[in-house]
């Protein structure tokens, strides 16, 4: 796959180290570990690397030797166990002191991209080490101290899962929903999140969406729900990442891919809107360009129900320009459909799909 301008990242995800806090690669990952940073390098990608730095696992001898370095209810008490484990209090010296050489130590070794997960466990029951601070403040804090201790060119990924704006300044990519997952119910219901905030991408920070799908092995999303997936993922323009290999891939699902990851990269969109239909749900979603002087623009056009309907979208419901002459065509998942009367219909448009239209005025 080609190298877009943004840079291509090889991503280590969770499962590489021996335990939260105990950040040493564990026994599958030990022996390669140190090449692995300049072997992702050689290949022309951006070595990146999951990390959850405020997490500590129960088990860990630190939970008893400092227990005052995690939040507590009080002073002297058992900390606070989240379903995840314990957590810093981030606020604290000796917590800051941990975090940035935990930081420098990875970027030593090489890393250029961070996706820092568990950052948001922060109790509002705690006793805080700075009681005048807010919890925003603290948040903003703690991600001010990652980019000090990273610097200004590695990559930082917040995975918070929304667009809280404590993050702001100080990240290049914004996780702004939930896990995919591999459930229809799961993925549907996530994107309806994403799409409704996909207007920060590119104005706050790149968005990142989470992973989309186009395998058939061991996936429970047929062909049309992986495509409403990554065809939704690529018109967001933010960070378009897979857990798929490419060797899984059918022609047909490859090409769909190359068709968002391209030489020029996701397009991040000048401009994002969303229309809905009488029950609240996301009927289209609109992104618009604005590199040539005619205006430019692609729709996804969605249909969530459990078989197949003849959808209708009018220009008007996507706030465009009745007076102009428009043109629609389709290059992706080839569908009939027509534009007629300011109105595109979509003639039995299958259960849970995604049909993406070009619009150009003529």
């Amino acid at each position: 796959m080609p190298v877009p301008p943004g840079g291509r990242t090889v991503q280590i995800d969770m499962g590489w180290e021996k335990g939260a806090g105990n950040w040493e690669p564990n026994s599958k990952f030990a022996s390669i570990w140190k090449d692995m940073p300049g072997k992702i390098s050689a290949k022309g990608s951006i070595p990146g690397l999951w990390i959850a730095p405020t997490a500590i696992e129960h088990k860990l001898p630190l939970v008893k030797e400092h227990p005052e370095m995690l939040q507590q209810f009080a002073y002297g008490q058992t900390p606070i166990r989240f379903h995840f484990g314990y957590f810093m209090d981030f606020d604290r010296p000796d917590c800051k002191a941990f975090i940035r050489n935990f930081m420098r130590e990875k970027v030593n070794e090489g890393w250029r991209y961070f996706k820092v997960d568990f950052t948001y466990p922060l109790s509002t029951a705690r006793i805080a080490y700075d009681r005048k601070k807010t919890q925003f403040e603290s948040h903003r804090d703690h991600y001010k101290l990652l980019r000090e201790s990273c610097g200004p060119d590695v990559l930082i990924n917040s995975c918070i899962g929304t667009i809280d704006r404590y993050t702001i300044g100080s990240v290049n990519i914004n996780r702004i929903g939930g896990d995919i997952g591999g459930e229809w119910n799961t993925v549907q219901g996530n994107l309806r999140d994403l799409l409704s905030r996909a207007g920060t991408n590119g104005v706050w920070y790149q968005a990142d969406p989470d992973v989309f799908y186009m395998r058939r092995e061991n996936s429970k999303l047929n062909d049309e729900e992986n495509f409403l997936l990554t065809g939704s993922v690529g018109l967001i323009g933010g960070l378009f990442l897979t857990s798929d290999y490419p060797s899984q891939w059918s022609p047909e699902s490859r090409k769909i891919v190359e068709s968002f990851w391209t030489t020029d990269g996701p397009r991040i969109p000048s401009n994002h809107f969303v229309a809905y239909d009488d029950n609240n749900f996301i009927k289209a979603y609109l992104v618009s360009f604005n590199d040539r002087k005619k205006p430019r623009h692609r729709v996804g056009i969605y249909n969530w129900s459990d078989k197949p309907e003849t959808i209708k979208l009018s220009l008007n419901e996507l706030k465009l320009k009745n007076n102009l002459k428009w043109k629609a065509t389709s290059t992706l998942k080839q569908q009939s459909f027509q534009l007629k009367d300011k109105v595109i219909t979509i003639e039995n448009q299958p259960a849970h799909s995604l049909r993406i239209v070009d619009l150009n005025v003529e």
